[in-house]
C-alpha cells in the first residue's frame, strides 16, 4: 500500500499542516498493516521553489517488470499564481528488480538462473552485496548466498530450488527475494518476490546390456546393467513379435526397480523381442534399449536348453552399426565376450561373469567402451569360457 501521510505536530508549511508526504506499507492478509520504517518513501518538495513543495499526495503506483513508477498529485503557492495544481511523475529503483527466473537447460533439475537489476545506489557503490534468499515451507525465507556488487547494471546468480516440476506433479513453484545491502547491516533494500521453477531436462542413461534366455522351466529371463543415474526410480520393460519394434505409445508388460524379470506368459514356438527404459524420479523415461529375442522352443522338460557351447554369427553381417550376437551353454558358467579389431586390441567387453545355461542374445551398436562410433573394418567378437573359446569374424561397413 502506497498512502499520504502527514506529521501535524511539526510546522513545515505557511498553513501549518507539518510535513507530509507519501508512506509505504505492506500487510499478510489486507488487515493488519505495518508501516516501512524509511516512511516517507516520497516527501513534498523543498520549500519554496519547488512544485509540490506544499504537499505530496494521491499515490497511483505500477510495477512495469523494471521499475516502480508513481503519479501522485502536488500543490504550491506563489505570490503571483496563488495555489497552483500539479501532477508529479516518480521512479523507484532503489530496491533490485528480479527480472528473470530460468530453468537451467539440460541439467539434472534443482537449479535456476536467477536474474535482477541492479539498485539505483548500486552505481554510486553504496551497495556492497546482494543476497538471495529462497522460501522453504518448513523454514520461512533461507539464504541462498550473495554476489559482491560491481556497480552493473545486472546480476545473475545460479540458484537452487527446494523441488522440481515434475511431468506427474505438475510446477513446483519456488519463490525468490533479492536484497541490495549497504555499509549499515540495518540498511538493505528488497526486491519484490518472484517465482520460477526447474525442471529435469536429462533422461537416465539407456540400460545396457539386456540378456535374454529361455530357463528350465521354458520361462524367458531378462537381465540387465544396473541403474547408473542418481535420480533413478524404476525400469520399464517392453515386448513384442517384431524385431526392432518401437514401443512408443504401447504399455510396458512389466514395471521393476530390479536388473532382472522372469517372464512366464510366453508360448511355444514364438520369437519375443524385448527392450527395456529406465524413468527418473521426475517421470522421464530414457530411449529403450537394443532388442533381445528368445524363442521357446517346446513345453516340458529342456528343450529351452542348448546341447551344447556355440557361438552364431552375427546378424545382419555386414552390419551398420547395429549387430546381434548369439551364444549358446548348455551349462552354468563363468564367460567372456568382447569385441577386437583385427590386430587383437580389445574394443569393448560385451558380457562377463557367471552365466546360467540357456541361449543368449547381445546386441552390439558399434561403439568402444567410452561410447565412440567405430570406424568401418573387420572385427572379431570371441566367446571365453573355462572349456570351451569360439570366434567369428564380423564386418562394420559405414
Amino acid at each position: 500500500m502506497w498512502y499520504t501521510g502527514s506529521d501535524s505536530t511539526e510546522a513545515g508549511n505557511p498553513f501549518g499542516v507539518g510535513i507530509n508526504g507519501i508512506g509505504y506499507a505492506t500487510s499478510p492478509d489486507g488487515i493488519t498493516w505495518s508501516r516501512f520504517e524509511e516512511n516517507p518513501v516520497l516527501s513534498q518538495g523543498q520549500c519554496c521553489d519547488e512544485w509540490d513543495w506544499i504537499v505530496a499526495f494521491l499515490p497511483n503506483v505500477i510495477f512495469d517488470g523494471v521499475d516502480y513508477q508513481m503519479w501522485y498529485a502536488g500543490l504550491s503557492f506563489s505570490p503571483e499564481f496563488g495555489l497552483e495544481w500539479g501532477i508529479g511523475y516518480a521512479v523507484s529503483m532503489d530496491p533490485p528488480v528480479i527480472t528473470s527466473i530460468s530453468d537451467v537447460p539440460e541439467d539434472q533439475g534443482g537449479w535456476v538462473f536467477l536474474s535482477w537489476t541492479a539498485s539505483l545506489l548500486d552505481s554510486s557503490g553504496q551497495i556492497t552485496q546482494y543476497g538471495v534468499s529462497e522460501y522453504n515451507a518448513d523454514e520461512g525465507w533461507v539464504s541462498l548466498g550473495s554476489v559482491q556488487a560491481e556497480q552493473k547494471p545486472n546480476y545473475t546468480y545460479l540458484a537452487h530450488t527446494f523441488g522440481d516440476s515434475t511431468a506427474d506433479g505438475g510446477i513446483f513453484w519456488s519463490q525468490f527475494l533479492v536484497t541490495a545491502h549497504t555499509g549499515d547491516p540495518e540498511v538493505f533494500y528488497a526486491s519484490a518476490v518472484n517465482s520460477g521453477y526447474s525442471i529435469d531436462n536429462l533422461a537416465p542413461a539407456v540400460p545396457m546390456g539386456l540378456l535374454a534366455f529361455v530357463s528350465e522351466e521354458n520361462t524367458v529371463q531378462l537381465t540387465w546393467g544396473p541403474p547408473v543415474d542418481e535420480d533413478f526410480d524404476y525400469f520399464r520393460i517392453y515386448r513384442d513379435v517384431t524385431a526392432d519394434f518401437d514401443p512408443t505409445g504401447t504399455d510396458p508388460i512389466a514395471e521393476t526397480i530390479d536388473n532382472t524379470l522372469s517372464d512366464g506368459n510366453v508360448a511355444t514356438g514364438v520369437t519375443y523381442y524385448y527392450r527395456v527404459s529406465a524413468v527418473d524420479f521426475n517421470g522421464n523415461e530414457s530411449e529403450v534399449s537394443e532388442p533381445v529375442s528368445a524363442t521357446v522352443l517346446a513345453l516340458g522338460g529342456r528343450a529351452g536348453i542348448p546341447q551344447e557351447f556355440a557361438l552364431a554369427q552375427n546378424y545382419p553381417n555386414p552390419f551398420n552399426p547395429v549387430t546381434s550376437l548369439r551364444f549358446a551353454l548348455p551349462e552354468a558358467t563363468d564367460i567372456v565376450v568382447a569385441v577386437s579389431d583385427v590386430l587383437g586390441r580389445e574394443v569393448i567387453r560385451m558380457a562377463e561373469g557367471y552365466y546360467p545355461a540357456g541361449y543368449w542374445n547381445l546386441v552390439w551398436n558399434g561403439q568402444d567402451k567410452l561410447g565412440t562410433a567405430v570406424a568401418s573394418g573387420i572385427y572379431i567378437a570371441r566367446l571365453v569360457t573355462p572349456g570351451y573359446t569360439k570366434s567369428i569374424k564380423m564386418v562394420l561397413l559405414k
